[in-house]
């Protein structure tokens, strides 16, 4: 019996769970931006436990703060010059239909399609 080991000793996790849930390469700018966030400032009784039976008073501070910064972030986002934004649409159709070109068709060997990409 001394020599038997409790059956989680090998499995003993010696992480920092405040660190469980961090995901390091996004920027704080990446999570105020994302759908989630939005969507809970626009009802944040999704997120809050028990936010209906928080006194009025409280829902509309809640309401109020999830209001104001759901503002603060859609008017930044307006400001922002066009060069930060995503690509357009129609730039990345762009840039895939030139991808599809460069192939070679059914009729086109594989010579021919490098001579007129060589072009």
């Amino acid at each position: 019996m001394a020599q038997e080991k409790p059956e989680n000793s090998h499995n003993v996790d010696h992480t920092d769970h405040d660190d469980e849930y961090v995901v390091p390469h996004m920027h704080i700018g990446c999570l105020v931006n994302s759908m989630a966030y939005m969507d809970v400032l626009r009802n944040p009784a999704i997120l809050l436990q028990g936010f209906q039976s928080l006194p009025a008073s409280s829902q509309k501070s809640v309401l109020d703060f999830c209001n104001g910064r759901l503002k603060e972030i859609e008017n930044k986002n307006k400001m922002q010059p066009p060069s930060q934004e995503n690509p357009s649409p129609s730039s990345e159709a762009t840039s895939s239909s030139f991808e599809v070109e460069d192939q070679p068709t059914n009729g086109d060997s594989t010579d021919e399609g490098n001579k007129q990409s060589d072009e």
